[in-house]
């Protein structure tokens, strides 16, 4: 991602290595130290409160029945938290298990960053590229505010684990990813379910058959059809939060499209599925996940957070307002949303040359992403931003694009804008002043005024970022001599412009 233009007179640069953990960690410590903290609950939030009081007394609430399975499936924070506590002689209760959570949130981004950095370098990112996925992975509201904003959560936890296992996958370290997926079972509830994916379908330098005709058209029709199936079920309570055929027609869409492009490849059809060592690495992701349901349902009680509970709510608010998932991304995640609907076609021939595996991984995160709790797919986020950069390093950008884009991604951030004011204390309507000044960053919350002004932003991002793109040339790939299915030797990158 070198500039074009005369050369100029070499100066001493801080290594990303180095540069990029340090930047990190500084914003994170001033964020703790000294940045707003939710004031629901005392700085634990809704959610948090259960966590932050399992990791003041872990022993207790295991043993007592105080949780369910639901919550099982997300306890090793709050363990974390538990033993950090013990481990430091800090006092057990929730106010300090809030704060070692912060820290913790911390730790968990430091360890994104170097799991995404070591899979980007063997996909053959550029320091350049590098630079510019730090900013698409780490310049949002999802990690600059809410992780120490609202502390006591497993969001970053399932961040840093899907990182890990990206890396493994790239590294092909099966072993590795294994230990990363029983992690996950218990950090994150579908962290299993798309995790497996990478670890069925390995990456692997593989001659690949076309596609047979019909396929790409019965993936986006069974895809189409599930939703609507899905719709028609609950669609009493999709009326009741006013969902409207514009927004249905949004959604038909963008699956026709995501699903027709990724699943349509050669890297997804019915040959490759059905081979036998993926039947093979099927039956381990199973026996996990068995494992996983068996030891929660020992250890917790029932639960009315279950399959049904996200699919109704997943057919009631993707329709709540036409596009109001990919508003909610960007709110959400940032530029990472306007680069990858701007160079989607360059995007899903990165996606693809990174096998069957991830492409399913990177599919399954962004059909569950019609839903605009943007929180729900952040494990997929450090894999969304890998393709994202490999995308963008397909033209050659001019020396100021990181500075530029870190800027717009800090003013898209909203990091800037003080949330906490007078009355936001939980019992407020979510969808006005001033609950709406934290609400307006998660999806199926944000008001008609938010929603309007962030769209009409993510329009304007993308129609400049298409203007730019238009205006660059292209840069040398190694794109002719890359296998069907890419090896981890310099497969995503560009050569540097000249």
């Amino acid at each position: 991602m070198q500039g074009t233009g005369a050369p100029r007179k070499h100066r001493a640069r801080i290594p990303f290595v180095f540069a990029a953990p340090v930047l990190l960690a500084c914003v994170g410590t001033v964020q703790i130290v000294a940045g707003e903290v939710i004031p629901v609950s005392g700085g634990l939030g809704w959610d948090g409160r259960f966590y932050a009081n399992v990791a003041a007394d872990l022993p207790r609430a295991v043993s007592g029945g105080e949780i369910d399975v639901y919550h099982v499936r997300r306890i090793v924070p709050s363990a974390m938290v538990w033993f950090a506590l013990h481990a430091l002689g800090r006092p057990l209760d929730a106010e300090h298990a809030r704060e070692t959570f912060a820290w913790l949130n911390l730790a968990f981004q430091l360890l994104t960053l170097a799991a995404w950095t070591a899979a980007a370098r063997r996909t053959g990112l550029d320091e350049g590229g590098l630079w510019l996925g730090f900013v698409l992975l780490f310049f949002n509201f999802a990690n600059l505010k809410m992780p120490f904003y609202y502390a006591p959560l497993t969001d970053s936890a399932a961040q840093a684990l899907g990182a890990a296992l990206l890396y493994f996958h790239v590294a092909r370290r099966p072993v590795g990813m294994v230990v990363v997926l029983v992690l996950g079972a218990f950090t994150w509830a579908s962290f299993l379910v798309f995790g497996g994916l990478l670890f069925v379908y390995p990456l692997e330098s593989t001659e690949l058959r076309r596609a047979p005709r019909w396929w790409p058209p019965v993936l986006v029709s069974s895809a189409v059809i599930a939703f609507s199936a899905l719709v028609l079920v609950h669609r009493a309570d999709v009326a009741r939060l006013g969902g409207s055929a514009v927004a249905a027609v949004v959604v038909a869409a963008y699956l026709g499209r995501v699903v027709g492009d990724l699943a349509g490849g050669d890297a997804v059809t019915p040959s490759v599925l059905l081979r036998r060592p993926a039947l093979a690495r099927w039956a381990v992701v199973m026996a996990l996940a068995a494992a996983a349901v068996v030891a929660a349902r020992a250890l917790g009680a029932p639960t009315r957070f279950g399959t049904g509970y996200f699919l109704r709510h997943l057919a009631i608010y993707s329709l709540a307002r036409p596009g109001l998932f990919l508003v909610a991304h960007a709110a959400y995640f940032g530029l990472v949303v306007a680069v990858i609907a701007v160079f989607w076609p360059q995007v899903v021939a990165s996606v693809h040359r990174l096998g069957t595996g991830f492409t399913l991984f990177v599919l399954a995160h962004l059909v569950w992403g019609i839903h605009p709790e943007s929180r729900q797919i952040v494990d997929g986020l450090p894999a969304l931003a890998l393709v994202a950069t490999s995308a963008a390093s397909t033209r050659c950008w001019p020396r100021a694009t990181i500075p530029t884009a870190a800027v717009l991604a800090l003013i898209a951030s909203k990091v800037w804008l003080p949330i906490n004011h007078g009355g936001f204390l939980g019992r407020s309507d979510p969808e006005t002043y001033p609950a709406q000044y934290y609400f307006m960053n998660q999806g199926p919350w944000m008001a008609s005024g938010p929603y309007l002004v962030q769209a009409a932003a993510l329009v304007a991002a993308c129609a400049l970022l298409w203007v730019v793109r238009r205006r660059l040339p292209p840069a040398p790939t190694a794109e002719a001599a890359a296998p069907p299915i890419a090896v981890p030797s310099a497969v995503l990158g560009s050569r540097p412009c000249q």
